[in-house]
């Protein structure tokens, strides 16, 4: 992945350091993320500050989705995932979740099979499409073809 000036390190707030990083690119109607966790509660404070400058790039399309590489480990503290649920709850209210989602932990990511159960509770109690896979090749392909269902990648004008 290239450089982003989307990241969670630029729009840290409080006094605590988050733990975790993320790097984030819009690729057309494809949003693209890079994460290292472990994470904690003052990420998702970074987190959704950088969702809230990147999003409006793929919100011009009809259809966009989340493609999320996981490195090193994807844990969180359960009051983490917490608020990143009520992060997403916020977004599918606001009419701003997307499409689809495809994660890709490898085998050797930290608490990968934990947090991928925990991803697909969530997202399937908040109604939207989620997917775990092992290899990015895999994840793209399938995003891809979930995007291309019933709409065209143009923004909207």
């Amino acid at each position: 992945m290239q450089h982003s000036d989307y990241n969670t390190q630029n729009l840290a707030q409080g006094k605590f350091r988050p733990h975790g990083y993320v790097e984030a690119i819009a690729d057309g109607n494809l949003l693209r993320h890079q994460a290292w966790g472990p994470f904690n509660d003052e990420f998702i404070t970074a987190f959704s500050a950088l969702q809230e400058k990147i999003l409006p790039q793929v919100l011009v399309f009809p259809r966009w989705g989340d493609l999320v590489v996981f490195h090193r480990s994807a844990l969180a503290a359960r009051s983490t995932f917490d608020a990143f649920a009520a992060h997403m709850q916020q977004r599918v209210q606001q009419g701003r979740a997307p499409h689809a989602t495809a994660l890709v932990m490898a085998p050797e990511v930290e608490g990968g099979s934990i947090m991928s159960a925990l991803f697909a509770k969530l997202y399937q109690e908040l109604g939207l499409v989620l997917q775990t896979f092992d290899d990015l090749v895999t994840a793209e392909q399938w995003i891809r073809d979930q995007l291309a269902q019933g709409a065209v990648a143009q923004p909207l004008v």
